[in-house]
């Protein structure tokens, strides 16, 4: 139990992941699972806090979209209704902030695209979007939206792209 306590001082697990890296550091599953289940019982190890912060770190701080941080949680072993769960949490939070995921996103990959032809600089940045777990629409969107935004802008402004064709 001792080496699960240090794992979780270093970050924090999700139960599944966490037995995972007990089983690769040599321990049997059934002192493994001993282990989690006296740290789910003292509050050390809970899968929704857990995933409220993933989600959180992930989709604010990273950017990321609902699909990647589905993925990635299924990796982590957290089980899909407390993903959704989250997600949902997520998403009402987001209808008191309707400020569009996809669009903060863009936005910090606007200036990556300065200098680059409108077409080009679409499709990366749709591109882009997608892979960072936005759906095809939502990047379409949100990609057109923010090149209009930066073609009526001055053409001075720090992170514009040049749509001059």
């Amino acid at each position: 139990m001792a080496r699960a306590v240090d794992a979780l001082a270093r970050r924090a697990f999700a139960r599944v992941e966490l037995g995972r890296h007990l089983v690769r550091k040599g321990f049997t599953e059934e002192v493994v699972a001993v282990a989690l289940d006296r740290l789910a019982e003292r509050g050390y190890l809970d899968d929704l806090a857990y995933a409220r912060g993933f989600v959180h770190s992930r989709m604010t701080g990273r950017a990321y979209g609902p699909r990647r941080v589905r993925t990635e949680l299924a990796r982590r072993g957290v089980m899909p209704t407390l993903v959704e769960q989250v997600l949902a949490e997520r998403a009402a939070d987001a209808e008191s902030a309707p400020e569009d995921g996809a669009l903060v996103a863009g936005r910090r990959r606007m200036g990556a695209l300065r200098g680059v032809a409108s077409d080009v600089a679409r499709r990366r940045l749709v591109g882009w979007l997608v892979r960072r777990g936005f759906g095809m629409g939502e990047s379409m969107r949100a990609a057109r939206r923010l090149l209009e935004d930066a073609a009526a802008s001055p053409a001075d402004d720090a992170g514009c792209v040049d749509l001059e064709d």
